[in-house]
């Protein structure tokens, strides 16, 4: 939100408030008290004698003289923004004369601008005393004054009232600064084009927002490695946490990547490794990579990324899970262990430290599409992905369509069974998966039919912690 250089006083905003409209109904019975919230008022008074509305009106002075001494109102300074109808009500108390009128113009603050929203001739008789609504809209965009003029020749007591004024904007005076006009001003202490109270980096020309995935909690990722057999199926076989926070510059150019990858549970035989992919990001947009784990069995890029793949920026987090946990998590006579963390830190090209792959704009990243994928065994192209994910330019493509598996690349099908099985969950949040050598579906009561259904049907299959949706015992 924009930053104003005062407060406006506790009584302009008690009575108008920064809403989408500005009233006046003149109820409060004074003319301080709406002078006070920068409404001019020139040869008016208050009058609760006969009031067009509630208990209270404006009435200008007698109607007698000409054009050059009429009566004048003006509303405080009003931010107007091309839509909305203005609506008021007036009336004639008398017509002894030859002629009297109210028009309604906006000025803006040099008075260089002046529009005609109204104007009206009074007849005689029928316009004596008779309550006169006016609605007209207003389609400008700017900072105005509306200003009422009341004027009439010959008479006497002739008067012309008004009430229930609802101009469409917002209210836009300084009563601190003799009811000038808001002063903005934007605070930006690091000059990048982003202000201070936008800008998560406010001192740092070269960050400026930060963007977090998942949003609310870590994330999880369970794999059953016996693909493209089933296996046991218990979806333990690599369990890991993961969570984003993505650093952002003024261009919305990547500047930094802070990843967060937990080994929660190791129910594998097997020694696995673990990796990801940002999907459409140029390897060589990468500068460095540091945090991950050991890399054996791999050809690693000085830059951090691996050799191979010449697309899309892929990381290795571990080589071999045995490595780093030596229970499995997964045993519930066995004493757990401690989670083991890979804090991950991966350092972006961008507009403000250019290099051969370019600047990589943060749609262009898109964090929730990362593509996190087990390596089985120490055997590089066995890869297992998420269902549907498309597998890294190191993968062994004639495994595809051999046991279990049913990958259709023309299709866009990958790592799913001809039900529709997969290998790889996605879970956002903390995900209690099931022990050792427990069918998941087993675990897990509609698992089976949120499969079947492409994820329509119970979608709280996981987090829904109801007896007619889990088998505790069968969980770790």
């Amino acid at each position: 939100m924009k930053r104003f250089t005062i407060i406006i006083s506790l009584l302009a905003s008690a009575f108008l408030g920064f809403t989408q409209t500005v009233t006046n109904d003149f109820e409060q019975g004074s003319k301080e008290y709406y002078t006070n919230s920068c409404w001019s008022m020139e040869g008016l008074s208050m009058i609760n004698n006969s009031p067009i509305s509630g208990t209270w009106s404006i009435r200008s002075a007698s109607l007698s003289g000409s054009e050059s001494n009429a009566n004048r109102m003006a509303s405080p300074w009003v931010k107007f923004t091309g839509s909305g109808n203005f609506t008021f009500k007036h009336k004639l108390t008398a017509f002894s004369g030859t002629w009297k009128s109210v028009t309604v113009r906006l000025s803006n603050n040099n008075d260089t601008t002046t529009i005609l929203l109204y104007a009206y001739n009074y007849q005689k008789p029928g316009d004596v005393n008779r309550v006169i609504s006016v609605s007209v809209p207003v389609n400008v965009s700017g900072i105005y004054k509306v200003n009422w003029k009341m004027s009439g020749a010959g008479g006497g007591d002739d008067r012309i009232m008004l009430d229930d004024i609802s101009i469409p904007g917002t209210y836009w005076s300084d009563p601190s600064e003799d009811c000038e006009p808001l002063k903005t001003v934007i605070v930006d202490s690091d000059k990048d084009g982003v202000p201070d109270d936008q800008d998560d980096y406010p001192n740092d020309p070269y960050r400026a927002y930060n963007n977090y995935y998942p949003a609310s909690d870590t994330g999880t990722i369970a794999f059953e490695d016996n693909w493209p057999s089933y296996g046991d199926y218990d979806m333990n076989d690599l369990v890991m946490g993961y969570k984003f926070k993505v650093v952002s510059n003024a261009q919305h150019n990547v500047v930094e990547v802070y990843a967060t990858m937990i080994l929660r549970a190791n129910g594998a035989s097997m020694d696995d490794g673990f990796g990801f992919q940002f999907p459409n990001v140029n390897p060589n947009s990468v500068i460095s990579v540091t945090g991950t784990g050991n890399h054996t069995g791999y050809t690693i890029k000085s830059n951090g990324t691996e050799t191979g793949n010449a697309s899309d920026a892929t990381f290795i987090v571990f080589d071999k899970s045995h490595r780093y946990m030596s229970e499995w998590n997964t045993i519930k006579t066995v004493a757990a262990v401690s989670a083991v963390p890979f804090n991950i830190y991966i350092k972006f090209m961008n507009n403000n430290n250019p290099g051969s792959g370019g600047a990589v704009n943060i749609n262009t990243l898109n964090i929730s599409g990362w593509n996190p994928f087990l390596v089985v065994n120490q055997q590089r192209g066995r890869e297992i992905h998420l269902p549907n994910y498309q597998p890294t330019d190191m993968a062994d493509q004639s495994l595809f369509r051999t046991g279990s598996d049913d990958t259709q690349p023309g299709i866009g099908k990958y790592y799913k069974s001809p039900t529709n099985l997969p290998w790889a969950l996605d879970i956002f949040g903390k995900f209690s998966y099931p022990a050792e050598r427990q069918d998941i579906s087993g675990a897990y009561l509609h698992f089976g039919e949120w499969v079947q259904s492409s994820g329509s049907s119970y979608p709280d299959w996981w987090s829904n912690t109801g007896g007619s949706y889990r088998n505790n015992s069968l969980i770790y």
